[in-house]
């Protein structure tokens, strides 16, 4: 039989099967019956032929006889029940290994019909109602037989129930109106590739019998057994809890469907509460347990003699409430929040001595609807997470901490109240909370988690981090270290130090309190042969640096040595482009004549790796820092350019030229804007800059004049200064080449002067936006974060070259 890597011709083999499979069943009917009373030898060979018929039912079932197929899973059911039977009166009897091997037996046949369904669900359609039937009914009795679910006999028999009926509920093939359309066509697309076909009979079937088994009886029956039988923990889950709680919460969040009865159940309460025919039912029953219990829920917040019934129902009741949020009455959970949820937050606030196992799910619960908390009882749940993650509540749980993180998330994301009324008052407790969480887990992905959350936390509370600044400081190294090991952890402590940076980076002596921490930081994420696992730092390291630099008020010495190592990130890795340049324009601002005179060469590095090399997107940030540079030396900086500005100005004349390769206009234009800032500020660089290319100052007027109104015309400050670079370019030109550019030149003046009379009364405001923008050198304005709208420090302001000119003049000129 094919393996499902290997190729075969599929064709071939359906025709083998539909030829085979009668002899294969009836050698099936001669072995199944007496197993039990031949031995383990004989159940083994049975469940090796169902596994042999498992494959022959899956690849070959669109052209499997119907009769055969009939036939032979109805021996099935009637073969399972008999095992479930024996198993569960005589179990005693047998011994482990006949019991293990039935059970394995079971799993497999069970795997035949879900998985027949799954892949074939309308082929499967004349088995559906049996199969409905006998799984609903013998799951039922399987778990109910059981004293708790770890002694469910044939567990993964139970769980591939839960399965089949919730890959049928859920199943889009069998709803009406997929019905209907495939009717239309005659056919309709298979899960498991290609069509199958169908007709209105076969449609009508299906319908009849989903609605003979799916009555409202026994979607209530069924939804309230789930969430009281299968969604509870087991002893054996708590025990687990007990002994590692960290642990136990990994191995909870990465079980498969397949490997829990538990997970399987949730699988199934979400199918039924999602199903466009039984959802609202389901919803509705949800709604009224938990409005009907709502007293027990009360009592439940008071208890604190351990794990009671009542605990564990509300258990169940939260997880299936926090499972269905997203379709329950948002009307229904204000109410609960407010008469139930709130007072027993505040009755364990108050206790700190409730049940781990309902602390646990309450905080879930809250996470899950916390876009109906109001505010004062968002603020009661921040003060109840701080108390448990500083381990004042649950003795320190690693479970209900980590379930408290996802409470944070929750009332961080919400946005029907300001979430930091909320965490403000509880701030201090908070971030000691987290940071000794932090110190107490092990594995990486909870850490992950804690970091995550305080991310999020530093970024709302924004400056009210500010009291809390000093012991951030002294705790971040050693953070930083213990993720040594661990470099995603890394990755986000680099984020958070750009939140705490972002957050306290524009108080007196914050750069000067930052430095001892942020630098070596910088140092080692942005440090380019280091090895490949800190390799995935640059891009928050590159982040951090800039928020750093941006948030300094003078140009240190740590600065100065940090700048080495920005040409080497930019010829590694060119995603790193936006930051790059917006460093080095920070740079050229803060350090000026100093930071370009230390480090030419490596200003000609990073800016050659990038110029006319990037996207579009990138383009711009380019221009911005070689703005930034010709503003604070303009001759100075135009000479140091000038292999930069070679490959501009190639570029330029490509497009010009009209070559398939060029960049596109939105790219030409910015270069050409910084042609036109050399042109004024530094004529000689700019002549001995055409010279290099062997063209005339006449080409670069050209290019100006049919670039001028280009890409929506771009900014006032670019449209003077090309405005100004033409007339320059005048004196320089023969005769006849005024006189050809004469009417646009003139028609550009008048446009300038229009922008003239309408400048905007605000000095120095910068108009970034679209892609004529503003592009850095004109005034560099860095002090607007555009996420929380507070003012940050502004670097150093440069006056744009042009602004000392007066146009009008220039043009009478």
């Amino acid at each position: 039989m094919p393996d499902a890597d290997l190729r075969f011709d599929k064709p071939a083999f359906a025709v083998v099967v539909s030829n085979h499979f009668k002899a294969v069943r009836q050698l099936y009917s001669t072995l199944a019956p007496a197993q039990l009373s031949e031995g383990i030898a004989r159940v083994q060979l049975v469940t090796l032929l169902v596994k042999v018929m498992y494959r022959m039912v899956l690849l070959g079932m669109p052209q499997l006889q119907l009769q055969e197929g009939r036939v032979w899973l109805g021996q099935l059911v009637e073969h399972m029940q008999t095992i479930i039977n024996a198993l569960l009166q005589q179990r005693g009897q047998m011994g482990t290994d006949l019991v293990t091997a039935l059970e394995k037996q079971l799993k497999r046949c069970a795997l035949v019909l879900k998985d027949a369904q799954h892949d074939h669900a309308i082929a499967f359609a004349p088995f559906l109602p049996n199969a409905l039937v006998f799984f609903h009914d013998t799951l039922l009795a399987v778990v109910d037989a059981a004293p708790s679910r770890d002694s469910v006999v044939a567990v993964q028999f139970a769980i591939q129930s839960v399965v089949f009926l919730s890959n049928v509920v859920g199943c889009s093939s069998y709803r009406a109106d997929t019905l209907q359309s495939a009717v239309a066509k005659g056919k309709m697309a298979g899960s498991a590739g290609g069509d199958s076909p169908i007709n209105a009979e076969t449609a009508t079937a299906i319908r009849q019998a989903l609605d003979a088994f799916w009555t409202p009886a026994r979607i209530s029956q069924l939804c309230e057994w789930t969430i009281r039988h299968l969604l509870p923990l087991s002893p054996s889950d708590l025990q687990y809890w007990s002994d590692d709680p960290e642990a136990f919460v990994l191995e909870q969040d990465s079980l498969d469907v397949t490997e829990s009865l538990r997970v399987a159940g949730e699988h199934l309460f979400l199918g039924m509460v999602e199903s466009p025919d039984h959802g609202r039912q389901v919803v509705g029953i949800v709604e009224d347990m938990l409005t009907a219990s709502a007293p027990q829920q009360l009592e439940a917040f008071a208890t604190t003699s351990g794990i009671t019934d009542t605990v564990f129902l509300v258990d169940a009741l939260y997880l299936a409430v926090g499972l269905a949020t997203m379709s329950l009455s948002g009307d229904m959970l204000r109410i609960w929040v407010q008469e139930v949820l709130g007072p027993g937050t505040r009755r364990m606030l108050a206790a700190t001595t409730a049940p781990p196992l309902l602390l646990r799910r309450a905080l879930w619960a809250v996470g899950c609807v916390a876009n109906h908390l109001t505010a004062p009882i968002a603020a009661d749940v921040a003060s109840l997470v701080a108390a448990v993650l500083g381990g004042g509540a649950a003795q320190g749980d690693a479970a209900v901490q980590l379930a408290a993180l996802s409470t944070l998330h929750g009332i961080v994301e919400q946005w029907v109240y300001d979430p930091s009324e909320a965490l403000v008052p509880a701030l201090g407790p908070l971030l000691d909370g987290l940071f000794s969480v932090l110190g107490r887990m092990r594995e990486l992905e909870p850490r992950q988690q804690v970091l995550d959350a305080l991310v999020a936390v530093i970024e709302i509370v924004s400056t009210a981090l500010l009291p809390f600044a000093n012991k951030l400081l002294e705790v971040m190294p050693l953070v930083w270290s213990a993720a040594e090991e661990q470099t995603p952890l890394r990755i986000t402590c680099l984020t958070l130090m750009a939140q705490i940076v972002l957050a306290v980076g524009t108080t007196p002596g914050a750069a000067q309190a930052l430095a001892p921490v942020v630098v070596p930081m910088i140092a080692l994420a942005c440090h380019v042969d280091a090895r490949d696992a800190d390799a995935y730092m640059i891009t928050g390291g590159m982040e951090l640096w800039l928020q750093y630099t941006r948030r300094c008020p003078a140009y240190t010495a740590e600065l100065h040595a940090l700048f080495l190592l920005l040409a080497g990130v930019l010829e590694r890795d060119m995603e790193c482009v936006k930051t790059g340049m917006l460093l080095l324009e920070a740079y050229a601002l803060l350090g000026q004549q100093a930071m370009l005179s230390a480090y030419a060469e490596h200003v000609v590095r990073s800016l050659q790796t990038c110029a006319a090399q990037v996207k579009p997107d990138g383009a711009q940030f380019v221009t911005r820092a070689l703005e930034a540079i010709l503003n604070v030396a303009p001759r100075e900086g135009a000479a140091l350019l000038l292999p930069v500005l070679e490959r501009l100005l190639v570029s330029v004349l490509a497009s010009a030229r009209g070559e398939s390769s060029c960049e596109p206009d939105i790219v030409i234009v910015q270069h050409v804007t910084v042609l036109a800032h050399v042109l004024l500020a530094a004529p000689d660089v700019c002549a001995e800059l055409l010279r290099r290319c062997s063209v005339g100052v006449v080409d670069l007027a050209h290019v100006m004049v049919h670039l001028f109104d280009a890409v929506g015309g771009g900014t006032p400050h670019r449209r003077r200064s090309w405005c100004l670079a033409l007339l320059a370019c005048l004196p320089q030109l023969r005769p006849e080449q005024v006189q050809e550019l004469m009417d646009q030149v003139v028609n550009i003046c008048v446009s300038a002067l229009n922008d003239e009379e309408c400048k905007s009364p605000v000095a120095g405001q910068s108009t970034h936006g679209g892609a004529g923008e503003d592009y850095g050198g004109l005034v560099i304005r860095l002090g607007i974060d555009s996420d929380q709208y507070r003012p940050l420090l502004l670097l150093p302001q440069q006056p744009h070259h042009t602004e000392s000119v007066d146009l009008r003049q220039s043009i009478q000129r």
